[in-house]
């Protein structure tokens, strides 16, 4: 997350990186992702010159592993004969989108989520009967690909997918490795990925971001005030 300060927002009690556990339990659930996600935090890269590395890292990375409900027999086919299916996913996390900040929002999340199968732009609580805003949305999407999803605060299963990602069948390994070499978080991602077993679901849990239950969450939404804008 780059802090933009032509763009002023209204001031909330919470922070984007409260938000992250939404986007979590979302995606954890949801049948278009099914994902596990882990936080990168910015903070913790490796200096750069100033500014070279503006847009280079997503809030926010997941992964789809589409076996993991596949029989034992069939993943030791694919296994042996082809490469196990997997989907990495990179979002950029915003509180609120409007149409004055949409663009330069919309172009953070095309520099820092393209090298992935699939990026996001998401924020709280999308206002969808704002016309001007939702036709943005479908007109950037369709040319350059990065999906939008509005976060749901009241019912975050509810959350909507207000534009799907085109989905890159190749990754862009080059950013990657800038990644890797420059945050730990990336790299640590990259093995948890690699290093998956599903009959280790307690490496699952300790190595991703937590997938807060119903009580949890209620409880968190009331503890970061997060609510509809």
């Amino acid at each position: 997350m780059e802090k933009n300060s032509e763009i002023k927002e209204p001031k909330t009690s919470y922070s984007e990186r409260d938000l992250h556990l939404l986007l979590s339990r979302f995606i954890s659930f949801n049948e278009n992702f099914k994902a596990y996600t882990k936080t990168i935090y910015h903070e913790s890269s490796k200096k750069s010159q100033k500014g070279a590395d503006k847009w280079l890292y997503p809030d926010i990375v997941g992964v789809s592993f589409e076996y993991k409900d596949y029989q034992k027999e069939l993943n030791k086919f694919i296994g042996k004969f082809s490469s196990l299916p997997i989907k990495i996913y990179a979002f950029e996390m915003k509180k609120h989108l409007s149409v004055s900040s949409f663009r330069e929002y919309y172009f953070q999340a095309v520099s820092n989520s393209s090298w992935a199968n699939e990026g996001y732009l998401v924020a709280l609580d999308i206002d969808e009967s704002d016309e001007e805003l939702m036709d943005l949305i479908k007109r950037l999407s369709y040319s350059f690909g990065i999906g939008v999803i509005s976060l749901n605060s009241q019912n975050v299963d509810e959350s909507v997918i207000l534009a799907r990602a085109e989905f890159r069948e190749n990754l862009d390994y080059s950013v990657m490795n800038e990644l890797s070499m420059k945050n730990p978080d990336f790299k640590k991602f990259l093995e948890s990925v690699e290093e998956f077993n599903i009959e280790k679901e307690y490496r699952n849990k300790s190595e991703f971001d937590e997938v807060l239950d119903n009580d949890k969450l209620d409880n968190y939404l009331i503890n970061k005030k997060i609510m509809n804008n």
